[in-house]
């Protein structure tokens, strides 16, 4: 075989990878806006009045895993206030907290984990 026609196999193979990935990325984002939506509705048929609720939505598809100092950081709140907030989307089940026990604690949106995770080498040999 040519060099020219080892470049081209090979750019041939890369471009199929690229597109790939693309894909994939296209479809993890799809999945992530619908299940910020979903959140976001869950969110809104509660009994939570605070304008912030929808936000820290926003907020755990954004980063999967966060502190109360975050949400206190990003939404210019009391500390007292923000770890209301997250208390209150944990009461919803649509956070939780990562590692009970462990300071600073952290929380997630499992939902968000799941579309994050789902394509990753772990997930698909479990």
């Amino acid at each position: 075989m040519s060099a020219r026609g080892d470049r081209d196999a090979f750019l041939t193979f890369f471009a199929q990878g690229l597109a790939a990935a693309a894909t994939a990325t296209r479809e993890q984002m799809l999945a992530l806006a619908r299940v910020q939506e979903d959140l976001v509705e869950e969110v809104r048929a509660s009994s939570l009045s605070s304008a912030h609720a929808v936000d820290l939505v926003g907020l755990a598809v954004a980063n999967p895993s966060f502190t109360v100092r975050t949400v206190q950081a990003e939404f210019g709140l009391s500390y007292g206030r923000a770890n209301t907030l997250v208390g209150q989307l944990v009461d919803l089940g649509l956070l939780q907290l990562v590692s009970p026990g462990t300071h600073p604690r952290r929380f997630t949106a499992p939902r968000v984990l799941q579309v994050l995770l789902a394509g990753s080498p772990t997930q698909r040999s479990v």
